[in-house]
């Protein structure tokens, strides 16, 4: 199951640009601790089009530090991201309150929207969080085990 749903990550994040990638997997792992500026930035077209300029604000966030896997630090560099500190750490320490597959962190069936999400399992190899119907989606398990 774990390699199952290792290949599933990593070609999922393959498959987008850097920036979607962590937008996409990390989403709910990306806390804003704070904001200590901003600014007015405006772009301009970089070739001679008939596209006009635009101003967009721009912040200066700090985000909470994230355990990530080791195959998506170099996406995270590609994005933007510089990593204050590396280091190992067991898979099985790290919780996530999110499905590894869908990322996604409420229940999928309607009457588990609220707390406690009845259709989320939590691994215990891993100690990742799953939904059933993702891991049968993927083929990790089926309806009759």
């Amino acid at each position: 199951m774990a390699h199952a749903i290792w290949n599933y990550k990593v070609s999922k994040a393959r498959s987008l640009n850097t920036s979607d990638a962590v937008k996409t997997i990390y989403f709910y792992n990306l806390e804003v601790i704070s904001i200590d500026n901003w600014g007015v930035v405006t772009t301009k077209p970089n070739n001679n089009s008939d596209q006009e300029s635009h101003q967009q604000k721009q912040y200066h966030v700090y985000f909470a530090p994230m355990t990530i896997e080791n195959w998506a630090l170099p996406t995270f560099k590609k994005d933007g991201f510089t990593p204050k500190k590396v280091y190992p750490i067991a898979c099985f320490t790290v919780e996530c309150a999110c499905c590894e597959i869908c990322f996604y962190n409420f229940g999928l069936q309607p009457e588990t929207n609220v707390p406690p999400f009845n259709d989320m399992y939590i691994c215990e190899v891993c100690n990742r969080t799953y939904h059933w119907v993702c891991l049968k989606n993927i083929g990790c398990y089926t309806e009759r085990q």
